[in-house]
């Protein structure tokens, strides 16, 4: 990848999930706490690990790029990770859905997250799952125009989440 011009890596999908759930409530894509995974302390519950296993994945291709491209700074997005993950990646919140409830936590989801010292974050614009209309977009694009990472993103099978697929008022 870096022979052919690789400058940065989404590392997404990257924390430990079970799909056997339903699709539409990812909190249940957890896998249970009976899995086991061994660590320097020794076997532990999946639940120590969960979080650490995406900034683990983090720090991994940090150091791949660090071996590879020295003279490199890549950018990195994620959306797993554990305390310190801001030194290896920007982070987005994950599959987010396109609902008002979701709109309504992005905000205080990303100010604590800059209060933690997570400043480079964001969320799928728009909502990843489901259709957003018009008016909910728009006031998503509104209240993301002031996240340091912004992009619309959405699941194969949804509407288009460009402004411009939306119609001219949006």
């Amino acid at each position: 990848m870096f022979d052919v011009g690789v400058d940065g890596i989404w590392n997404d999908m990257n924390e430990p999930a079970d799909f056997t759930g339903d699709v539409l409530d990812r909190t249940k894509f957890t896998p249970p706490s009976d899995v086991v995974l061994e660590g320097s302390a020794g076997p532990r519950s999946i639940d120590r690990y969960h979080n650490v296993y995406g900034q683990m994945m983090c720090a991994a291709t940090a150091e791949a790029f660090a071996t590879q491209k020295p003279e490199l700074r890549p950018f990195m997005v994620t959306r797993a990770g554990y305390a310190g993950i801001q030194r290896y990646a920007a982070v987005w919140t994950g599959d987010n859905d396109s609902s008002w409830a979701h709109l309504a936590m992005m905000i205080p989801m990303l100010l604590n997250m800059g209060l933690s010292g997570i400043a480079f974050c964001g969320s799928d614009v728009g909502g990843f799952q489901g259709n957003a209309s018009g008016e909910l977009f728009a006031r998503w694009m509104l209240s993301s125009c002031f996240t340091p990472f912004f992009r619309a993103h959405t699941a194969i099978g949804t509407r288009d989440h460009e402004p411009w697929a939306f119609g001219p008022e949006v």
